[in-house]
């Protein structure tokens, strides 16, 4: 009679069992596992090769970091409506000190911020504490000005102005203007000038009709002023007039009333602009 297959198999296990000390599976009793408990299983060879399966030994933290790394798990826990952070190891998440209102239009920042690049601030920003300028603070132009200016409202934009000594009303720009044939009036020199009023650039729309404009918009109708001569030539007679915020226009007349041109010989040209 030939031996029953299950019967040899259950002898084998059996004495298996026996030799290695082993039970069977279902005797074990029930726990949880550490870190460093170890648990057998088959390495299975890398694709194209010709290695063998074989059986080895494997922690358990170590099969729970593989299944992390592998699997890109990420761990940890957080809070309502903050912004979580990698920490330690960059697979464990954990609160940071930035949470976000229930709205979800602000954010809170419960620390100390530091910006280490360049930034811009596209609307209003409200300091209720101290403000610190370690370097340099520019205008609306990018400038940071010169020593002894100060920093000055336009009403719609800030500029760096020299303060005007003494008790003057005013900041003035003042020079010395010549103007021939159909040319725009050329600046001979310049006896004083401030940031407020910008790039200016003189030029002539017909005889006699002569403009001045700024790349700003420093001029106003009720607090600027003008004083005009035609320098060496008194035979004009020279008016003005605001007619934007960045351009005035100017006339040069000659007796009975008739526009003409060259009747600035180095003549003084003033914008007064008050306060």
């Amino acid at each position: 009679m030939k031996p029953q297959p299950q019967l040899h198999i259950t002898q084998k296990l059996t004495e298996l069992q026996k030799t290695n000390n082993m039970a069977a599976i279902q005797s074990y009793p029930l726990g949880t596992p550490k870190s460093s408990d170890l648990v057998v299983g088959t390495s299975i060879p890398l694709p194209d090769t010709n290695d063998t399966p074989i059986t080895k030994s494997f922690s358990v933290g170590s099969i729970g970091s593989n299944i992390i790394t592998d699997n890109n798990v990420i761990t940890g826990t957080g809070t309502l409506n903050t912004i979580p952070m990698f920490t330690p190891d960059g697979q464990t998440i954990d609160d940071s000190i930035i949470t976000q209102n229930v709205a979800g239009n602000s954010i809170l920042i419960s620390g100390f911020l530091e910006v280490n690049d360049d930034t811009t601030f596209y609307s209003d920003a409200t300091f209720e504490g101290s403000a610190e300028f370690q370097l340099a603070v520019k205008d609306s132009s990018s400038s940071t000005g010169t020593s002894g200016q100060v920093l000055s409202s336009t009403g719609t934009e800030t500029l760096w102005i020299t303060p005007s000594t003494g008790s003057l009303p005013y900041t003035s720009y003042t020079a010395l203007i010549t103007q021939s044939s159909t040319n725009a009036p050329v600046v001979e020199t310049v006896l004083e000038d401030d940031p407020i009023f910008g790039t200016l650039t003189f030029g002539r729309d017909l005889a006699g009709e002569y403009y001045v404009t700024s790349s700003l918009t420093p001029f106003s109708a009720t607090t600027t002023a003008c004083i005009i001569n035609g320098g060496f030539n008194v035979r004009a007679n020279f008016a003005w007039i605001v007619t934007s915020s960045s351009r005035i226009d100017f006339l040069s007349a000659e007796p009975p009333n008739t526009y003409s041109d060259n009747n600035f010989s180095k003549g003084l040209f003033e914008i007064r602009i008050y306060s």
